[in-house]
């Protein structure tokens, strides 16, 4: 039970910072009202959160350091993911009525829901991320009994995606604060910066490969 909720403390404030890839598509759906779309991302988003949090209390990110070719691949192919999405954000241009409230529509949740599942799963920072945090835990509060290290990551994916639903009722609720052009010029400037974040894997998995 203590180890649940301290996967959910910690999944909840691991995902605050607006600056990764799923914070930006999730707020990039909440500024077109689109709230139901935001949450199939977080959602989506969540598994692989969960799960690589698992397999780094389980002692399987021995993959990234003996296979480092695992680790650049994930890089490349997430960089290229997040170059195509972001130029699809910056390109895009928004309708008005794509800007008014949107009521949730049948079968509009699988799509957001991979989406967020692949940018999240290519994302190998997320097994470095808790690669760390589980050498922390371990060094503070000794080893994980095999129930505690399923509660952990359950509770990880459950913070997770707590924080999301957070932020998008806060959105919703603060919604007329919103101008269409504003909305517009958010939607922009997340491409732009989901650009980036690609550019940065990119070169940075490039970097790894010359000898």
């Amino acid at each position: 039970m203590i180890a649940a909720l301290l996967g959910l403390v910690l999944g909840f404030l691991g995902s605050m910072p607006v600056a990764g890839p799923i914070a930006l598509l999730v707020v990039r759906k909440g500024v077109k009202e689109e709230y139901d779309e935001g949450a199939a991302i977080a959602l989506g988003a969540s598994v692989p959160e969960a799960v690589y949090c698992g397999l780094a209390l389980f002692g399987f990110d021995f993959l990234f350091e003996r296979y480092p070719i695992v680790e650049s691949a994930s890089q490349v192919l997430g960089g290229i993911l997040l170059l195509v999405l972001g130029i699809g954000f910056m390109l895009m241009k928004p309708r008005e009525e794509d800007l008014k409230t949107l009521l949730p529509k049948k079968g509009r949740w699988a799509a957001p829901f991979m989406t967020g599942f692949t940018v999240a799963a290519f994302n190998p920072t997320l097994m470095v991320t808790w690669s760390g945090v589980a050498a922390v835990l371990y060094a503070m509060m000794g080893a994980f009994t095999e129930l505690e290290m399923i509660a952990f990551p359950i509770g990880v994916g459950l913070g997770n995606f707590l924080w999301f639903a957070v932020l998008l009722s806060l959105m919703q609720r603060h919604r007329a604060r919103f101008s269409q052009r504003a909305i517009v010029s958010a939607i922009r400037v997340i491409g732009a910066a989901i650009v980036l974040l690609g550019l940065w894997m990119l070169a940075n998995s490039s970097l790894r490969l010359i000898p």
